[in-house]
């Protein structure tokens, strides 16, 4: 049975029985200020996609004249109508993001078979499982930016080989810099679970999992060189 205090405000437990369900938020970033920030882009979207309801409805109408205007911010020039279509898009992309900020979120979901991941928004899942045969361990490590913005991240280590042959790094190649750690990720697959900059939160859920399926869990202050 988990303790409520030592359970880190980031996550939330559903179930602690025969099954774990463990959600948390679908980023670290400050919500507020970056869902202010990005603001704007949202507002741009919302007028292009007007415009387009505008010109599907003289398309209808089969007025096509007025429905370029509408799709060229009212020129009727090719290249302003090309210019929608990439604004709209990477518009598109922007309100993705924003709406993932405010209401997306990720579901762990541990049963005897499985581990699954599921990132849920607004009523749309997106599903990714690991059998549990194919659990290495779990894995903490240090993921420097070059930015002053390191994070902590927890993977999965899985038994899947990546290649036929054992890889390793270069004889020439620093051994301060090389750990037995490394080089498994470097032959493995690895599936990224949860990312935060501060270390107990993957340390809190990496050794829960790692009890949860009887593995190991590995912590490690060296940046991962070798994603996948």
């Amino acid at each position: 049975m988990f303790n409520p205090t030592e359970i880190p405000k980031q996550f939330k437990v559903f179930s602690i029985q025969t099954d774990l369900r463990i959600s948390f938020p679908g980023q670290i970033w400050p919500t507020m200020f970056v869902s202010i920030l990005l603001l704007p882009f949202v507002a741009l979207f919302v007028g292009h996609f007007i415009f387009i309801c505008l010109g599907l409805y003289e398309i209808l109408h089969l007025n096509l004249e007025k429905a370029i205007d509408f799709f060229s911010y009212g020129t009727n020039n090719f290249w302003q109508l090309l210019t929608f279509v990439f604004a709209f898009s990477l518009l598109g992309a922007v309100t993705f993001c924003w709406l993932w900020i405010i209401f997306g979120f990720y579901e762990i979901r541990a049963t005897e078979e499985s581990l699954t991941t599921i990132s849920k928004m607004l009523g749309m899942s997106w599903k990714k499982s690991v059998l549990t045969k194919e659990i290495r361990y779990f894995n903490q490590f240090l993921k420097r930016d070059g930015e002053g913005e390191d994070t902590w991240d927890l993977e999965i280590v899985t038994n899947q080989k990546l290649f036929d042959e054992e890889q390793s790094y270069p004889s020439w190649f620093p051994k301060k810099w090389v750990s037995a750690d490394m080089l498994v990720r470097m032959n493995y697959k690895t599936v990224q679970l949860y990312s935060h900059s501060s270390p107990k939160p993957t340390e809190w859920l990496g050794k829960t999992l790692a009890r949860f399926y009887r593995v190991e869990f590995k912590s490690t202050a060296q940046p991962n060189l070798t994603s996948f």
